[in-house]
């Protein structure tokens, strides 16, 4: 469904301000030339986690939101750094939507997903 949901998007909306990744493209336009969708392309780029946070207000838990961001990442980023970035972003703003401190994201994420050095900021 979300799949289809993205080619429904692109096909829509194919030149929108900032544009899209050329792999996502290439998927985008073959899935659609070929009338269904393609599978993933092994990325790790950042598009996945351009395009991450409405998990975020979905989810009813973090675990659920680590659910979701797997299957709307998965689609086209099936690379395990980017499914591991999409879902940190996405548990991040999950995190900040409930309430948890800018300390509390920050020990969240440099603990389960990647090493944050931004104490200036806290």
């Amino acid at each position: 469904m979300v799949a289809k949901e993205f080619l429904q998007w692109y096909a829509n909306y194919p030149n929108p301000m900032g544009g899209y990744g050329t792999r996502f493209v290439d998927w985008a336009i073959t899935s659609l030339q070929n009338y269904k969708v393609m599978p993933p392309y092994n990325s790790y780029g950042n598009g996945a986690a351009m395009r991450i946070s409405p998990v975020a207000y979905f989810a009813t838990s973090l675990e659920h939101c680590i659910e979701l961001s797997r299957k709307v990442t998965e689609v086209t980023h099936n690379h395990e750094e980017g499914i591991k970035g999409a879902e940190a972003t996405a548990v991040a703003i999950y995190m900040a939507l409930q309430g948890s401190t800018k300390k509390a994201i920050k020990d969240y994420i440099s603990t389960y997903y990647y090493p944050l050095i931004i104490e200036a900021y806290l």
